[in-house]
């Protein structure tokens, strides 16, 4: 709370409120995107956090371009996933703030107008991204590297190579 960001909120209605406040409505709870319900197996917050939550932020992301296909799928687009599921069970959810990375797969010439796309749509019209074609072949990949027994080193390059590739 004592960062840049807040400058302003804490310039407008004092440090000690803004404290105050974020005590009242903020309540942290560890959890994990890459999981349905963020892995939280304790029905009593779950069903506490879907009658309550009214805001949710999520920044959750890896921004690494060399991260391994898997991981980066399972973060940035499963977990993005995970948490409109989420969302969407949460009886008093106002607002849904989604922090992303501003990278675009594709190519294009001269002014490019900041656009939203619909699921699969690319840059290039000629393609389509299939989520669920990408997640069988990190599938089948994986598969296929645990029967050569590499070590997870080796693990680890073949599955940056796949998402090098894949892009």
């Amino acid at each position: 709370m004592q960062t840049e960001l807040f400058k302003v909120l804490r310039e407008k209605i004092g440090a000690k409120n803004l404290n105050t406040l974020v005590e009242e409505k903020v309540f942290p709870v560890a959890g994990d995107i890459s999981f349905e319900d963020f892995g939280i197996e304790n029905s009593e917050i779950k069903d506490e956090m879907f009658k309550e939550v009214d805001i949710i932020i999520n920044s959750a992301a890896t921004t690494r371009f060399d991260e391994r296909y898997d991981i980066a799928m399972n973060i940035n687009v499963v977990g993005a996933v995970n948490v409109l599921k989420f969302a969407k069970r949460c009886e008093k959810v106002k607002i849904i703030v989604h922090v992303s990375t501003a990278y675009v797969c594709g190519e294009g010439e001269g002014f490019i107008p900041e656009k939203s796309f619909l699921l699969g749509e690319t840059l290039n019209k000629d393609l389509y991204l299939d989520i669920d074609v990408e997640r069988r072949v990190i599938e089948d990949k994986l598969k296929e590297l645990e029967a050569q027994n590499l070590t997870s080193k080796e693990v680890t390059i073949a599955m940056k190579d796949l998402g090098i590739q894949r892009a």
